[in-house]
């Protein structure tokens, strides 16, 4: 077990104020212009809906659809959705999950992207190209805290409890607790979960550390977790895309046009 690591500086708040509209509709992942550069969704499994700023049904996603963002999507019970961003990155949603994309943007010209997304409840699987520039950005945050990409995946669970978890698969993800009543941050306080460590955390856990506790401890992934089928499952995609992410780089392609194959492949 290894106790929580503090890291002195403090990563940007997120807009949570966003108004969640949806304006994708039916097009093909390899359809020409500025409809290539949304995301896409596959719907692995039905259904799933975007939702209005109501928390109301307005469209069930179909696979090959596109998210003009910002976006709020819901999978019901036994659905599974995900969600394709331009550099090829994704969002894996396990079935229960209300999700928020307040941002997601790449430029191929500059090789950036930025994500940035709120869980409600339920599961997102998070596999990151990878960050090539200072400024981009994948984020997925919770009423109690912000996970920062430093690596390429991880999972991020928020029950209905509102206890979360963080699950560490490959490389370094970054963990700032946020006042789940005022949704300001812990100042100066980082976690950092490497592959194969876990956190659960609760607002009692965040309430804690803002009286000056320095208990919360990050740990190994503990069997019953790793076992969950949505874990499993996801590892699985993981190492499929870096086999064939390997195949690509063994043609010569590397960067932006290597994502921009990846892409075009969904």
């Amino acid at each position: 077990m290894s106790k929580l690591t503090i890291v002195g500086t403090a990563i940007v708040l997120l807009a949570t104020s966003a108004f969640f509209v949806f304006g994708g509709t039916n097009a093909s992942p390899k359809e020409k212009g500025p409809r290539a550069e949304l995301p896409i969704v596959e719907i692995v499994t039905p259904h799933a809906y975007v939702l209005n700023e109501r928390g109301e049904r307005m469209k069930e996603l179909r696979s090959g659809d596109t998210l003009v963002l910002p976006a709020t999507v819901e999978t019901l019970p036994g659905a599974e959705a995900h969600i394709y961003f331009p550099d090829a990155s994704v969002a894996r949603l396990s079935d229960g999950t209300t999700i928020s994309f307040l941002e997601g943007a790449y430029s191929a010209e500059n090789d950036t992207l930025r994500v940035t997304s709120r869980v409600s409840i339920g599961g997102v699987w998070s596999k990151i190209m990878e960050l090539a520039t200072p400024a981009s950005l994948w984020e997925v945050e919770t009423s109690n805290m912000v996970a920062t990409v430093r690596g390429t995946a991880f999972g991020t669970h928020l029950g209905s409890d509102q206890v979360a978890e963080i699950i560490g698969s490959q490389e370094l993800v970054e963990i700032a607790l946020r006042n789940p009543e005022t949704g300001e941050r812990v100042p100066d306080l980082t976690l950092l979960i490497e592959g194969e460590q876990y956190l659960r955390l609760a607002d009692a856990d965040v309430r804690g550390a803002l009286a000056g506790s320095r208990d919360i401890s990050v740990t190994t992934i503990p069997g019953a977790v790793a076992a969950r089928p949505w874990v499993v499952k996801n590892k699985q995609h993981d190492h499929l895309l870096d086999e064939r992410i390997a195949a690509l780089r063994t043609e010569g392609l590397s960067g932006a046009a290597l994502k921009q194959r990846l892409f075009s492949e969904i």
